[in-house]
């Protein structure tokens, strides 16, 4: 192998590609009287498309995190419709627990206060992990 051939391939493969170099590099010199760092800010972009450069807020969760959401959104809506049966325990021993909108309430409601709950819930824990 003759020299220029053994730099060209050290120039392929220890320098960063003038693809990736003209990916971090979008939009640079768009105002080339100014300093970029006047009302806009830096105009510095990036490529999101490659594994390695995205970070946590990529907003994927973990498996984990999926089951957990889910597992505490189903106990606490138990949880709630349990304690709505127990405080309207009258109502659903009366004729009018027959109808449709108040009992599809008692369903929908908890659910609903459930999975925020869960939300919150996990919210908080992942603050402090």
């Amino acid at each position: 192998m003759s020299d220029r051939d053994k730099q060209n391939k050290h120039t392929r493969e220890s320098n960063i590609s003038s693809s990736m170099h003209a990916r971090v590099n979008v939009g640079r010199d768009l105002n080339s009287n100014t300093d970029n760092s006047g009302l806009f800010g830096h105009f510095d972009v990036g490529s999101m498309n490659n594994k390695d450069e995205k970070g946590s807020s990529s907003g994927s969760t973990s498996f984990l995190h999926t089951v957990l959401f889910y597992v505490i959104g189903i106990g606490l809506s138990i949880a709630f419709m349990l304690i709505g049966l127990w405080i309207f325990n009258d109502y659903f021993n009366s004729t009018e627990s027959n109808e449709f909108w108040p009992s599809a309430a008692s369903i929908i409601v908890p659910l609903i206060l459930g999975f925020i709950s869960s939300k919150l819930i996990l919210i908080k824990i992942n603050k402090f992990l």
